[in-house]
């Protein structure tokens, strides 16, 4: 049976029944899903449906939509609402960026040198350099501190990393 040809609610019930009604699913996109969605809830007259038959329309529209059922019940809520079913758009990166790409690089050299120690060790590592150099801390590349309990100044030699711990 085709999506077209199911008028009522026993249609409904019919293409439920059948073995082939539970492969289809729409085609198109999210948009095109939710204004199915939304044409499907009023041409049913989904408000003065009793309860059996909300049931039945919403498990075809979870069948086709491919839908979960918490997903179908916020669509419906928010047609009932509104009325009408409309996508949020997605906001794409929402937080700040609060470290740049080098911050992140030098971090991660400072995990090498530290030997991998664990974040916390890490950054009491860097706190102890900070409060040593105030400004900037020095760490050479081949630098093995002594299981980060280290309180003296790190010797600065040829291969220095230059790390701003604030």
């Amino acid at each position: 049976m085709d999506e077209m040809q199911i008028r009522t609610l026993e249609d409904i019930e019919q293409f439920l029944a059948e073995p082939m009604g539970a492969q289809l699913k729409l085609q198109g996109s999210k948009d095109d899903v939710y204004k199915w969605i939304e044409h499907t809830l009023v041409r049913f007259r989904y408000p003065w449906l009793g309860k059996v038959q909300k049931g039945v329309l919403l498990r075809y529209i979870r069948q086709l939509s491919g839908y979960t059922r918490q997903h179908v019940t916020k669509l419906v809520k928010q047609q009932r609402k509104t009325g009408y079913i409309k996508r949020k758009p997605r906001a794409a990166n929402s937080f700040a960026t609060t470290y740049t790409r080098a911050d992140i690089r030098l971090l991660v050299d400072v995990d090498r040198v530290v030997d991998d120690l664990s974040g916390t060790s890490i950054k009491t590592f860097c706190q102890r350099a900070f409060e040593i150099h105030r400004d900037q801390l020095r760490i050479p590349v081949n630098a093995t501190p002594d299981s980060g309990r280290t309180r003296h100044p790190i010797p600065v030699e040829a291969d220095t990393l230059m790390v701003a711990c604030c």
